[in-house]
């Protein structure tokens, strides 16, 4: 049965509308966070991730945004980075190695594969094992979660490694409290989407559960003109390569999130299959359009709540991971004629040309796995003074397989025509990552204490010790003063830390990456300052404004070296901003948002920031009235330069608008969604092999 083509033929005739059968959480009979004043809706956001504990927004000793559901379902997101798009100082990027993914970006800090944001669902890592990073092609769907949780600081002190410039935290709503709902959507592209949740009474507790499916064709407007096969081909005499042709963005993923409550008892599954992806511009950065990835990612999560026997919330947490993956792709196309080192590997310094007719193909995969143990005990140890603890251990290990038809252990040093046949080279020193484990322990403290009605202040530090890294000591300090219900300011010192991923480390074999076993153990160190302003004018006017600066050192990303992106402790990187936000409601149902994010980049050394926009620049409008809802929002992307190094020209700015208008009526809902709306052209910065990355002038 051909699952894509049932799922189309359901939804295709509903598109382009969004049909969803609740209760619709935020309809106008159960009243909606559009219609409170500014002050109520502070007073109810809370968030955890900022301290491991819930509190309120103005108490977190961190810049904080938080996103509730029908926050995002009335821009009509449907997947995490779609929710996050007008977020001040959020940038959600291009991965520029190989798979041309979505990245979060925070303040200028990512990662190459994002691993510098680190994402949690209910406070539990949700992130590629072997690079530390998002998994290729990640959509993660909306119906199971009532929050997001973004914080703009450093939170080592409380998660350790990865959380260097922030943390996306996804929350899923309590047992017995996640709504019914079906949900149909289809769009352009053959597109679409289906949704299905709710939630009811087994053996004695509480049961939830929410399913998503999601598939697109993608865009095949996305036009590559010239790819690096274009210019082999200009330099060895060939004409094979596909551009000028469109990126492979098609995909095919399905989502489950099931819990389960009863008494102290908890269980929590997540299970994120991406069926299949295209490759994008291709793993080598060359159009492949028969390329694919597949991934699964599997999480669970038993806790079992102590309170009752100690003083305050005392909880025990064990979670086992897996991730599976496997890439099939054709590096270089059929008839590629290429330099071949004597190790058999492609080196373009080589004078040794080997023709391909059937194409440079590899198929690496991984089974992977990880089972980490945590207690944390949170108690007064007197009034006004919270105290939390929390030790923990990880196990993590990494299977890596592959099937390819070059490289040490495949091609012969006297070979001159290389057909198709894949050798595989899993178990041998040949293969592109080798097997690793690695373990890690660590003990986290932190003291929140109400100095005075006015001030509260947090300190805190984490120590982790790794098996093949030693150990790291990461503290903060978070001052939060309330001059009076109206006037929040905030200030903060944190660092945060990222030990090299197995990718960073060991990466061998392979045309496209390399991995570098002398990168420093404690590769990342980031000192965070901020200052942050809240002021209540009204319950219909509210205004915010961040400062910050931060300095991270030893950061390691993929660079060309040797005709290959081999991992690098690339320099330094310094920045200094600013976040400004106004927030503004008629009462009458009409609402307007605008934040503003300038960084200041007074030293970069040694550091790609050619994807980092300077300025951006959020715009956002709501307009209720009994049964309809509308939506506009417009996000300003600016400012981004070219490395030292790169000659192209600067690539240009853009201007995204999306609108959303929405019919409500009981319990069902239909919308109208249109996305870049002006139909602009807007693009993220290549790593340089695919020269044509910016508007062509005409």
């Amino acid at each position: 049965m051909d699952v894509k083509g049932f799922l189309l033929g359901l939804l295709l005739p509903l598109a382009p509308l969004a049909v969803g059968a609740a209760p619709a959480s935020g309809g106008p009979s159960q009243g909606s966070l559009f219609e409170l004043g500014l002050d109520d809706l502070l007073d109810m956001k809370v968030v955890t991730a900022a301290s491991g504990f819930e509190q309120s927004l103005e108490d977190a000793p961190a810049s904080v945004t938080i996103l509730d559901a029908e926050e995002w379902q009335a821009m009509g997101a449907t997947e995490l980075f779609e929710a996050l798009q007008h977020v001040p100082g959020l940038h959600i990027t291009k991965m520029q190695t190989a798979v041309s993914n979505n990245r979060p970006m925070v303040r200028g800090l990512s990662g190459t594969f994002g691993q510098q944001i680190l994402l949690l669902i209910d406070g539990v890592p949700f992130r590629h094992f072997r690079d530390g990073g998002s998994f290729w092609g990640q959509r993660i769907p909306l119906n199971a979660f009532q929050r997001i949780e973004i914080i703009r600081s450093p939170g080592s002190a409380i998660y350790g490694a990865d959380a260097v410039g922030g943390i996306i935290n996804l929350v899923t709503h309590k047992s017995g409290d996640m709504p019914g709902r079906l949900t149909a959507r289809g769009g352009n592209h053959e597109s679409g989407q289906g949704e299905l949740s709710g939630g009811g009474r087994l053996l004695g507790g509480h049961w939830d559960v929410a399913f998503a499916v999601q598939v697109s064709e993608g865009d095949r407007s996305r036009w590559v003109e010239a790819d690096l096969q274009t210019q082999i081909d200009a330099t060895v005499g060939t004409n094979v390569s596909r551009a000028p042709g469109p990126m492979e963005d098609r995909y095919e993923i399905y989502s489950l999130r099931a819990q389960w409550e009863r008494g102290n008892w908890g269980v929590r599954y997540f299970n994120w299959y991406n069926r299949e992806i295209g490759t994008g511009a291709g793993v080598s950065q060359v159009l492949d359009p028969g390329g694919e990835v597949r991934q699964q990612a599997q999480t669970l999560v038993v806790d079992y709540d102590w309170s009752d026997l100690v003083v305050g919330d005392m909880k025990l947490k064990v979670i086992g991971h897996k991730v599976n993956s496997r890439l099939q792709s054709t590096l270089f196309p059929a008839g590629s004629v290429l330099p071949i080192a004597e190790d058999g590997n492609i080196d373009f310094s080589s004078t040794r040309l080997v023709s391909f007719p059937d194409g440079v193909k590899g198929v690496p995969g991984n089974d992977d796995h990880a089972y980490a143990v945590q207690l944390d005990h949170i108690f007064e140890v007197a009034q006004d003074h919270l105290l939390r603890w929390s030790v923990g251990y990880e196990h993590m290990e990494i299977h890596v397989f592959e099937d390819k038809n070059f490289g040490p252990g495949v091609l012969p040093p006297d070979a001159t025509v290389v057909d198709g046949t894949l050798t595989s080279v899993t178990g041998t020193p040949y293969i592109y990552l080798p097997d690793k484990t690695r373990d890690t322990y660590y003990l986290a403290l932190q003291d929140q204490w109400r100095i005075s009605d006015s001030l509260n202040a947090t300190l805190g530090a984490r120590y982790d010790h790794y098996s093949d890294f030693g150990s790291t000591f990461n503290p903060r300090l978070g001052l939060v003063w309330q001059g009076s219900k109206r006037l929040t300011v905030k200030s903060f010192l944190g660092s945060a830390f990222r030990a090299p991923s197995f990718v960073d480390l060991y990466t061998q074999n392979n045309p496209t990456a390399m991995g570098n076993p002398d990168l420093k153990s404690e590769s990342i160190r980031t000192l965070d300052g901020g200052l942050g302003l809240s002021y209540l004018f009204s319950s219909q006017l509210h205004g915010e404004m961040n400062v910050f600066r931060y300095k991270a050192d030893n950061i390691i990303a993929f660079v060309p070296s040797d005709g290959v992106q081999r991992a690098e402790n690339s320099g330094e990187l310094k920045v200094r901003g600013l976040e400004a936000q106004m927030n503004w409601r008629s009462g009458k149902g009409f609402g307007v948002e605008f934040n503003w994010s300038w960084l200041d980049d007074y030293t970069a050394s040694h550091v790609d920031v050619s994807a980092v926009p300077r300025q951006m620049a959020n715009l956002t409008g709501h307009w209720r009235s009994h049964q309809w809802h509308w939506y506009l929002g417009a996000k300003w992307v600016a400012d981004r330069e070219r490395g030292p190094q790169d000659p192209r020209p600067a690539i240009d700015d853009y201007l995204w608008v999306n609108s959303r208008v929405q019919w409500h009526l009981h319990n069902w809902s239909l919308a109208l969604t249109c996305q870049n709306l002006f139909d602009e052209d807007a693009r993220e910065p290549s790593n340089g092999y695919i020269p044509g990355d910016r508007k062509s002038v005409v």
